[in-house]
């Protein structure tokens, strides 16, 4: 299956490319952030430090202080001495000129030195801390900048951010779950048509409760409140607090509402109620209160959205009873919010009081069984899909590709060319590669065209790729605005077809893409940002916060299973 040697199909130095070395330098630059963050934070306390202390020098001159007009410094400097001097031939010109002349130079007196402290800084960032004299307050605040500086840098890009997990290269890495239930027939829908069921009669005497003493703490149960994020990064913070809810033993409500230009949709215009009442809204109503006031109740904050600059901060602090503890002596509180943008699924697998829960449950992969037991597209959803699933069933073989090509951490000229030469490739080994459940259950497929499945956030390369590939393309037209409903449910449409194509490409670190082959539980090929396309070991998708449990104390080697391989490298 992995025969294919990618790294040679598709290395740099043999494609040409004409900007190759220029892509290895941005690369290495921007993977991870690179310096960037320490320089910013670096330039900017310096030059804030700069400007206090010029207010402070232009504030407290003894001039401006004591209200002193006195005019020397500019008589001596001016081209006009012998008029602020005065003369016998005119005495009485300069008595009535010598107020506005003092009253000119109390003007520019700051301004001279408000200049002279800028050509100042710009000496002072050309030469850093050998030029001129300095008052010993002011070498402490540079030393301390400087300082923390480098200590943002080794916290970020060495101690706390590695570039990858401790992959142990030298052992097969074992299953999380042990050998007799890896062969349990865990499908996609083992957790909906069996657990799902007592998890909703849970879910049911909780919100019973609240309902009956109308109050939202009578109730033991978490509240996923949706971020500002994309629509993938909402999905992937959803399925994450409802695992947690399922293994916590606590209801289940979401706060979802539309954020400005990002997601312009409510929750019932994407996905119809799982079989409770999951809408944190319509309880809201119910007990009489609005959903701003929810974090008005005594709660417990579970927050775990990804954070470059604070990684020592609350997303370690939260990590920690996630992977490592009991929730029921961890989170005593009633009312748990929970706050996320990625997949937290490998750290609660890993917990040793629900590992053998999950691996009883959901066997070595909850998030397609998660995502199908909860998530039923909204009837309008399902219109959007229709005429495209269609092309789909009737087409031969299907590779699914998306192309990231805006906002950030989107794919280049030579990643988008790598993705479409990985493509071909992969038809053209198709034997060689695999034969998808879902190619095999096609019958009479040998009469069908191969076609294309593409979703792409850039109109024009949509309009290019028609032209190339004609009636081969599957390509939907989603409105470009995020703001709108309607926009939102061809996002998720486009989000959901990806994961029925028979191949998935994917573009790194996109919550759209993991979303699409996790629903699925299909294995995703991945081009990276150093222009390699590789197949994924298994369906997992990536966890960016991966590096940040292997910071935790309880986190052992025996974590490092093979279902984590897939987050050796979530950036790609």
């Amino acid at each position: 299956m992995l025969a294919l040697d990618f790294d040679q199909l598709f290395s740099l130095e043999k494609d040409g490319y004409k900007k190759r070395y220029w892509h290895k330098v941005v690369n290495m630059v921007t993977n991870y952030g690179g310096i960037w963050i320490p320089l910013v934070v670096f330039l900017g306390l310096w030059l804030l430090e700069q400007l206090v202390f010029l207010a402070l020098q232009v504030i407290l001159h003894k001039r401006l202080l004591l209200g002193e007009t006195s005019c020397s410094t500019c008589i001596r400097r001016s081209p006009r001495k012998k008029s602020c001097e005065g003369s016998n031939a005119a005495p009485r010109i300069w008595s009535s000129t010598n107020a506005y002349w003092n009253a000119a130079c109390v003007f520019f007196e700051p301004v001279k030195i408000v200049l002279s402290q800028l050509v100042r800084v710009l000496k002072r960032v050309l030469f850093l801390y050998s030029y001129g004299r300095k008052s010993f307050t002011r070498r402490i605040v540079q030393t301390a900048i400087i300082f923390f500086a480098l200590y943002l840098f080794l916290e970020l890009e060495i101690f706390r951010e590695p570039r990858s997990s401790r992959r142990m290269v030298h052992r097969v890495l074992p299953s999380i779950c042990n050998d007799s239930q890896i062969h349990l027939p865990h499908g996609v829908t083992h957790f909906r048509d069996n657990y799902f069921e007592t998890f909703k009669q849970l879910h049911t005497v909780e919100y019973q409760k609240i309902l009956r003493h109308q109050n939202l703490e009578a109730g033991r149960s978490v509240v996923f409140v949706a971020s500002c994020d994309g629509l993938g990064n909402r999905f992937m913070g959803l399925l994450s607090a409802f695992l947690f809810a399922v293994l916590a033993n606590r209801a289940f409500f979401v706060l979802w509402e539309p954020c400005g230009s990002t997601v312009g949709a409510q929750l019932d215009d994407l996905f119809d109620t799982p079989g409770f009442d999951w809408n944190f809204v319509e309880l809201a109503a119910q007990l009489g209160i609005d959903s701003s006031q929810l974090e008005d109740y005594p709660h417990r904050l579970i927050f775990t959205q990804y954070c470059r600059p604070c990684p020592f901060w609350r997303p370690i602090r939260d990590m920690e009873p996630i992977a490592c503890s009991s929730y029921d002596e961890a989170f005593p509180e009633n009312l748990i919010i929970f706050r996320a943008t990625h997949w937290l699924g490998p750290a609660m697998q890993h917990n040793p009081y629900y590992r053998q829960f999950i691996c009883t449950h959901f066997g070595s992969q909850p998030f397609p069984q998660l995502a199908t037991a909860l998530l039923t597209p909204s009837k309008r959803v399902y219109e959007i899909m229709e005429p495209y699933r269609q092309l789909i069933k009737t087409s031969r073989r299907v590779v699914g590709l998306q192309i990231r090509l805006r906002d950030s951490y989107a794919i280049d000229e030579y990643s988008e060319q790598v993705m479409w030469r990985c493509a071909e490739s992969i038809l053209s080994h198709w034997d060689q590669v695999a034969s998808p459940e879902s190619f095999l259950k096609r019958n009479g497929s040998t009469g069908l065209v191969d076609r294309w499945f593409i979703a792409t956030d850039t109109p024009e390369a949509r309009e290019q790729l028609r032209l190339q590939l004609g009636e081969k393309l599957i390509s939907m037209d989603p409105p470009m605005d995020k703001g709108k409903t309607e926009s939102a449910q061809w996002a998720l449409a486009e989000m959901w077809l990806l994961g029925e194509a028979d191949e998935i490409i994917i573009s790194p670190y996109s919550s759209f893409g993991l979303f699409g082959h996790g629903r699925t539980g299909k294995a995703p090929w991945i081009v990276d940002r150093k222009g390699r396309c590789w197949r994924t070991p298994n369906s997992a998708p990536c966890d960016f916060y991966w590096f940040g449990v292997q910071r935790l104390k309880c986190f052992r080697d025996e974590w490092l299973t093979a279902e984590m391989v897939n987050n050796d490298d979530c950036f790609g």
